[in-house]
C-alpha cells in the first residue's frame, strides 16, 4: 500500500505516579518538624553614642570620666582618665577567669568619685569567648549588694574591638 500515509497514533499524556512523592513528603515533613531546633535569641542592651557627640560638648557639671575596660586573655585592664588598673586572670589549664568582683569594687570607687558617669567602653580581644563578654558587661552595669539590691554603675556599655598600632601593640597595652 504505497501511498498510504500511517495514521498518527496520538499518544495521551502520561500521568505523573504522586502517590510515592506525597508519601515522601508524609515522612519527611514530621522528620523535619521534630529535628529542627528552635532556638530563643537573647538581647543584648548595648549603647551606641551617636557621631555628633563629643566629649568637650559635655553639658554636666563637675568632672567627667572617660572610662575603658580592655579584656584579654591575660586579664581586665581598667583604664579612667589614662590611669590604668590592671586585674591579672587567674588561669588553670586552658581556663581562663576573671575577677569581676575586683572589676565591680573598682567601678563602685570611680562611680562614688564620678556619679554623674554613666558610660564605660570595653575593648575585647578577638579570642574572648561571648559569656565572658556578657559577664564584664553585666559586672559594670551594676553590683548586687549581698542584700540582694542592686546598685547602678556604668549602664551605658559600648563594645569596640581592640586596635592593633602601628608599633604592633594592641590598644590599651604599652
Amino acid at each position: 500500500m504505497a501511498g498510504v500515509t500511517p495514521r498518527r497514533v496520538q499518544k495521551r499524556g502520561s500521568d505523573l505516579p504522586l502517590i510515592p512523592i506525597m508519601s515522601l513528603f508524609l515522612i519527611l515533613v514530621p522528620m523535619l518538624l521534630l529535628t529542627a531546633e528552635f532556638e530563643r535569641a537573647a538581647v543584648v542592651d548595648l549603647f551606641l553614642p551617636s557621631s555628633d557627640m563629643a566629649p568637650s560638648e559635655s553639658k554636666e557639671k563637675g568632672p567627667s570620666l572617660t572610662l575603658t575596660v580592655a579584656v584579654t586573655p591575660d586579664g581586665l585592664t581598667l583604664i579612667a582618665n589614662r590611669k590604668k588598673k590592671v586585674i591579672k586572670a587567674k588561669k588553670s589549664g586552658n581556663e581562663v577567669s576573671y575577677e569581676l568582683d575586683k572589676l565591680t569594687d573598682e567601678l563602685v570607687k570611680l562611680k562614688k568619685k564620678y556619679p554623674r558617669a554613666g558610660e564605660v567602653v570595653l575593648l575585647i580581644d578577638g579570642e574572648i569567648p561571648y559569656d565572658t563578654i556578657i559577664q564584664v558587661m553585666d559586672a559594670c552595669r551594676e553590683k548586687i549588694l549581698p542584700t540582694g539590691e542592686r546598685v547602678t554603675l556604668f549602664p551605658n556599655v559600648a563594645l569596640a574591638d581592640r586596635v592593633v598600632t602601628k608599633e604592633g601593640k594592641k590598644s590599651g597595652q604599652k
